[in-house]
């Protein structure tokens, strides 16, 4: 029979101890948790990140088989345990020695056509406010909440000029990394901490923009503060700001409570949220459609597709007048920085080396001397052109390889839809995301992420929500009812001519996937 005792958690910023009432035999992560503690369980607390790492000052628990694995055996002498995993049941005394995850890079900068932008300005991954002075009088606030990290951007109303940029995590990711743990921990009871966490999010970040307005203000400026605000996002993030019910979302068949455009008040502003595909391919996707102009370009015989590779990669193909769109779930493979700490976009161009070097076989197996401790590949990175070393182990190249061959399953497919023969069919393939702004398109094509009739066709058009967001958020606080046009813009979602399907359901997915699971031989 369990019984309460008492956990003292010493915190490491400085803060009085914490006592905190503790069920006996229960993991400490939810107790710890439910105190308003931030705790980076980016799995969560399912033991494979490994970041929720306390010690223990007095009473410590025999270490679980799991603890064993991740824990170096020094580590579990002097104490330390995974919160998610220790269930202490006397009185203790622990001290947090959390696993800081660094910050990613956040992209906010496109490169979408130019005809899509009124005032078209370079693209540029920056947080920075541009010091020119602004066009327009009025501004609204775009909004790309990912399940990683969020962006947001004041533009002006009547030009779209981007005035200033804020990026943060999405403090959502210690209930997990992707959207099925976020899914399951709404589904256990912290819905409302979940959208609560991200509103004081959204908050810093409107307090941020808008206190760039009101230093325009001060300089003699005539501009308004942002009455406007449109935000692009999953279906799942979208369900949780919106404070719908997500159980829906967390197994087959997978039914939203919405996909609906949505526009509400929100810290007083007119707010849309724009409306998505299925449950698991959202008004982020519907943005960055829009922002790329495929929307418009519905009605011609050559298809173009458009693909997110984040940790749900989202692949729409749309060719006359034919829309087919699925997910693939990728995990942290293209998102994460590897156990290494090498970006997706790294690791992918440091295996392909390893491919051409013979370092590896086609299976994905590393040679002898590497495979237990990894290898050293030096890489030119692409975002400064600078050479890095980077560390690929054999579970990065296992990462790499399930999504990959998650993603070919997904466009092998989406071809199979619309009855396309082959890749040469597609004239134009648009890599959206933080991944994509810095993926070596040759690199994609030696690993088999992409066909090779796509290296030529490919284009890396960075943040294309955020875009997307902006140029949606303008036209619609213009006219919120444009009524036809709006159905058009946002792909008449529930058209016969659209093909909405679940990967995962598919007859021959397991084949197909296993298909594509190895490297291609040259």
């Amino acid at each position: 029979m369990s019984r309460t005792i008492t956990v003292t958690v010493i915190n490491e910023y400085g803060k009085q101890p914490l006592r905190l009432l503790h069920e006996s035999g229960r993991a400490v992560l939810p107790t710890m948790r439910e105190s308003g503690m931030e705790l980076p369980a980016l799995c969560d607390g399912i033991g494979k990140c490994g970041r929720c790492r306390v010690q223990f000052e007095t009473n410590a628990p025999l270490p679980t088989p799991t603890e064993r694995a991740i824990l170096e055996p020094e580590l579990l002498r002097q104490g330390y345990r995974l919160a998610c995993m220790t269930r202490p049941t006397k009185d203790c005394k622990i001290r947090c020695a959390f696993e800081q995850e660094p910050k990613p890079d956040v992209v906010t900068g496109h490169s979408v056509p130019e005809q899509r932008c009124a005032a078209a300005q370079e693209s540029a991954d920056t947080a920075e406010e541009y010091t020119e002075q602004p066009l327009s009088r009025k501004t609204l606030i775009a909004v790309d909440i990912g399940t990683t990290t969020i962006a947001m951007q004041l533009l002006g109303m009547e030009h779209g000029e981007r005035l200033k940029t804020y990026t943060c995590l999405n403090p959502q990711r210690r209930y997990g990394m992707d959207v099925i743990s976020r899914v399951k921990a709404a589904m256990e009871g912290a819905d409302v901490v979940l959208r609560e966490l991200v509103e004081k999010a959204l908050r810093e970040g409107v307090y941020d923009l808008q206190e760039a307005v009101i230093r325009w203000q001060k300089q003699g400026v005539e501009m308004e503060e942002p009455r406007w605000m449109c935000i692009a996002c999953n279906t799942v993030m979208g369900h949780l700001f919106l404070g719908y019910d997500v159980s829906g979302l967390g197994k087959s068949p997978f039914h939203p409570v919405s996909l609906a455009m949505e526009k509400i008040r929100w810290e007083g502003m007119n707010t849309i949220v724009l409306p998505g595909f299925s449950a698991f391919v959202g008004g982020d996707v519907v943005a960055g459609l829009y922002a790329c102009d495929v929307f418009g370009n519905r009605e011609k015989e050559a298809a173009q597709l458009f693909i997110d590779l984040g940790t749900n990669a989202e692949m729409v193909i749309c060719a006359g007048g034919h829309l087919a769109c699925t997910a693939a779930a990728a995990g942290p493979a293209f998102e994460g920085k590897g156990r290494a700490g090498a970006m997706g976009a790294d690791r992918i161009l440091a295996i392909a080396q390893l491919l051409e070097q013979h370092l590896m076989d086609e299976t994905g197996l590393l040679a002898d001397p590497y495979f237990t401790d990894g290898i050293e590949v030096e890489i030119q990175e692409a975002r400064d052109g600078e050479r890095k070393s980077v560390l690929i182990t054999q579970e990065d190249i296992r990462q790499i390889q399930m999504a990959k061959a998650a993603v070919r399953s997904g466009l092998h497919f989406l071809m199979e839809k619309l009855e396309l023969k082959d890749f040469g069919q597609i004239e134009r393939v648009y890599v959206a995301g933080g991944f994509g702004f810095f993926l070596n398109k040759k690199a994609a094509v030696r690993i088999g992420l992409l066909p090779s009739e796509a290296e030529d066709k490919t284009r890396a058009v960075g943040n294309t929500a955020l875009a997307g967001a902006g140029l949606l958020g303008r036209k619609l606080a213009v006219d919120f009812n444009i009524g036809k046009e709006a159905m058009e813009i946002l792909g008449n979602r529930g058209g016969e001519e659209n093909e909405i399907f679940n990967l995962a359901e598919e007859k021959e997915f397991e084949k197909i996937y296993m298909k594509y699971i190895n490297f291609p031989t040259i």
